[in-house]
Parts: structure tokens; C-alpha cells; sequence
């Protein structure tokens, strides 16, 4: 959400965010950070995280995009976790492009009636 609200708010919010390094996010999240996962925030002009703007509780299974040439808008990432709301730390998003495998397995699986296992 663009700011910490007291109430879900009716109408649904977005926000730019921007990828962040895997270095970063490493530093950051420590052993929570992965392979499977990527992180973004909002950069304020001195490089760091801009805090009032981020995912928040209740945004989790959430998309991240990211827009493409033309428009299109592409699932690059599932809400996950964090840091708090707005905190001036990087969201952490499951990252779709690590999981493609699995989805497509799942899918086929799903078709036939079977349960696909999670990696």
C-alpha cells in the first residue's frame, strides 16, 4: 500500500517499485533470501528505501509486474514478506521465473486430477 493505513482501503492500490540487487537483498534478509525469491522497494534519491510505500499485511499472494514493451504487464513475482509495512526496508516477492518448472508440472498435474510435489 502507498501509505500504512488503519482500514483496508476499498479501492485497489499500486505503486512503482524498483528490483532490487541480489547482493542487496542478500545483506538484507540474510538466509531468508534465496534463489526463489527477489526483493523491491521504492529508491528514494540517496539509494535508499523510500519508507510509507510497500506491500503490507493483507497484500500477501499479491502480484508484483513488471511492464513490458507495448504495455503488457508480466507476473514477475508473488507478495511474501518483509520488514514491517512502509519501513524503509525491501519487500521480499517470490520470484515466479524460479518456480516456471514446477508451475507448468502442476498444471499438467492438475489436468490429469494428481497433485503436483512442491520443490
Amino acid at each position: 500500500s502507498a501509505q500504512r493505513l488503519q482500514r483496508n482501503p476499498a479501492d485497489l492500490q499500486q505503486l512503482t517499485l524498483h528490483y532490487l540487487p541480489d547482493a542487496r537483498c542478500a545483506s538484507e534478509y540474510g538466509e531468508f533470501y534465496g534463489p526463489g525469491t527477489l526483493c523491491a522497494g521504492t529508491l528514494a534519491a540517496d539509494g535508499s528505501i523510500e519508507a510509507g510505500k510497500d506491500s503490507c499485511q493483507g497484500d500477501s499472494g499479491g502480484p508484483l509486474t513488471r511492464e513490458e514493451d507495448g504495455g503488457k504487464r508480466s507476473l514477475v513475482g508473488v507478495v511474501s514478506g518483509g520488514k514491517g509495512c512502509g519501513a524503509g526496508k525491501p519487500a521480499v516477492y517470490t520470484r515466479i521465473a524460479y518456480y516456471a518448472d514446477w508451475i507448468t508440472t502442476a498444471k499438467a498435474a492438475a489436468r490429469k486430477g494428481e497433485v503436483a510435489r512442491v520443490p
